[in-house]
Order: structure tokens, then sequence, then C-alpha cells
């Protein structure tokens, strides 16, 4: 399965935009490479440092990995943002 979203990522021309990192970043997490996910995480959380959803991802990565302080600090963190942003 994770194959095939991979060959349709391919088709893909603009592998740059942030919708495509994401899903890049969401089929190495569906297929339990945390490691590749965390980093495409990281990379968008800079690229927009209000994005919710990649705070909230990031701490799931990480209690996969039985990183729970740092899933913790990272669900916090996406409390706190949701809290700002409404």
């Amino acid at each position: 399965m994770y194959h095939l979203a991979l060959d349709v990522l391919d088709q893909v021309e603009d592998k740059q935009g942030f919708d495509y990192l994401v899903c890049r970043a969401r089929v190495s997490q569906m297929s339990c490479d945390f490691k590749e996910a965390l980093t495409s995480y990281e990379h968008l959380i800079d690229t927009d440092p209000k994005w919710l959803t990649g705070y909230i991802e990031s701490a799931h990565c990480y209690y996969h990995q039985k990183t729970f302080d740092k899933a913790l600090s990272l669900y916090l963190k996406a409390i706190r943002i949701a809290n700002l942003t409404g």
C-alpha cells in the first residue's frame, strides 16, 4: 500500500510544495519510518511554526518510538498553539 502511495507521489511535479511534503511525511509515518517522518515534520514546522498538525503528528511519532517526554512536550506545545490561534 505504501509503495502505491509513493508511486502516486512520484507523479507530483512540485516536490517542494508544502502539501507534497506533508504527504511524504505521512507516508513515512504510516510505514513506521518515524525518523524520516520526524525530519520531514521538523522541516515543515520550521516553514510554518503555527502548523498545529505538525506538532501533533511529530508527537505521535515520538510516542511510537517510546520517547514519551518528547511526545508529551510536543502535545503540550500543540495545545498552546491551538489556544493562541483559536
